[in-house]
């Protein structure tokens, strides 16, 4: 087991088995920032988390989904900006990554956020 340590809130965590990471890594807290924490949207999907995802490996394909620490810190290089955004229309739930601006656009109710 390792401990871990938070480079943005301070917060540590223990984790194992795993890579002897020496420096900080960011928690799952601050992974998730939200725009728009009292939208309905927003809570019944903390409560679905698991079966979007089971839909999404369904949907792709995929007979498992694995997360590794360098797929935490490739995210936090490239789009650390990000939020994710559902939105349901007609055709079904839509889900992207938009950029942070553009959800606290879209949260604030202005068009083409």
């Amino acid at each position: 087991m390792t401990t871990y340590k938070c480079k943005q809130c301070k917060q540590t965590w223990t984790q194992g088995p795993t890579r002897d990471y020496s420096e900080n890594r960011t928690c799952s807290l601050c992974l998730q920032p939200e725009v728009n924490p009292d939208n309905p949207m927003t809570k019944s999907l903390h409560d679905q988390w698991h079966m979007l995802m089971a839909l999404a490996i369904h949907k792709l394909k995929l007979p498992e989904f694995t997360v590794t620490m360098e797929d935490v810190e490739d995210f936090n290089k490239h789009r650390a900006n990000s939020a994710v955004l559902a939105h349901e229309k007609k055709d079904g739930l839509h889900i992207m990554l938009v950029t942070m601006e553009q959800a606290e656009a879209l949260a604030k109710g202005e068009p083409n956020g």
